[in-house]
């Protein structure tokens, strides 16, 4: 039994935990700072990225077959899919092979595969990467802090387009052999990979969406029956009394989806991209399903 379990509703057999999840946050940010049309183009057109996923790490298969077995409900292409999850998920937060190799019990070159798929798929977003790489690591200024080595750890800055977030990228330790070549720092590839994505997704739209829903809900007839309780990464977690879970679902689900107009309204800014969001409710947090708002 998972501690999810343990988080049950407070109007006992008449409720309800349900929670809503925004689809592929990180990734509709990657897409958004970068600018890369192809992830665009693939939320825009309802891609199942973790269909896609497995067919980059078990190229026998095609997206289609994949996807086309997950919704039969087959087991081999269900579990497949969920098996795929953690990759993607590792290489958005800024993971290398190795690490993926590692964590998901992969050969590495089944591991570099899917990496190499990803980037071919996404090369706006590489180049992003790699120029902003480039860009920490020709701007560099001091720090008041030292590497181990007692030598300063210089920074350099990144300002998000959307929302103007200055992120700090900070020198890291140089690997041994960098050291013997008088390097002592460098920037963390990982950072630069993660930093601006998973800030903009779960740093700028999540505080400002979660600001919206609990307005949303004061502001209503459910304030006493739907109740906000927590927050994880880019889902928010509710308690709901079932006279009220439908229309509760419905009116969280249009904020949150709202994003766009949030953050315009905030940032002045526009973002060209959906916001979707999966609604989903169970006796308690672990065993929850889909929620039907038609």
């Amino acid at each position: 039994m998972g501690i999810k379990k343990c988080f049950t509703s407070r109007f006992g057999d008449e409720g309800y935990i349900m929670e809503a999840d925004f689809s592929q946050l990180e990734v509709i940010g990657a897409a958004l700072v970068s600018g890369d049309p192809m992830m665009k183009k693939d939320i825009l057109d309802g891609v199942d990225s973790h269909s896609q996923s497995a067919s980059w790490l078990h190229p026998q298969h095609t997206y289609e077959e994949i996807r086309e077995g997950y919704l039969a409900e087959d087991s081999h292409f269900t579990k497949m899919r969920k098996n795929a999850k953690a990759p993607r998920f590792e290489l958005q937060y800024g993971a290398r092979a190795p690490g993926i190799a590692r964590n998901n019990k992969l050969p590495l070159e089944v591991a570099q595969g899917f990496i190499d798929r990803y980037y071919d798929r996404y090369a706006v977003l590489k180049a992003f990467q790699d120029k902003l790489l480039r860009h920490c690591e020709n701007n560099l200024v001091p720090s008041s802090d030292r590497l181990p080595t007692g030598h300063p750890a210089m920074m350099a800055y990144w300002q998000n387009p959307y929302t103007k977030r200055r992120l700090n990228f900070q020198q890291q330790a140089a690997p041994e052999f960098l050291q013997k070549r008088n390097v002592f720092g460098t920037i963390s590839p990982t950072q630069v990979a993660n930093y601006p994505m998973q800030s903009f997704a779960t740093g700028d739209v999540m505080p400002e969406v979660i600001g919206a829903v609990g307005e949303a809900i004061w502001f209503s007839e459910l304030r006493q029956q739907c109740l906000p309780i927590n927050t994880v990464h880019d889902s928010i977690i509710f308690d709901v009394h079932a006279d009220v879970l439908v229309e509760a679902g419905r009116l969280v689900k249009k904020t949150m989806e709202s994003a766009p107009e949030l953050m315009q309204k905030r940032f002045g800014e526009h973002l060209d991209l959906p916001f979707p969001v999966d609604v989903e409710y169970g006796h308690d947090w672990e065993d929850i399903k889909h929620l039907d708002l038609t």
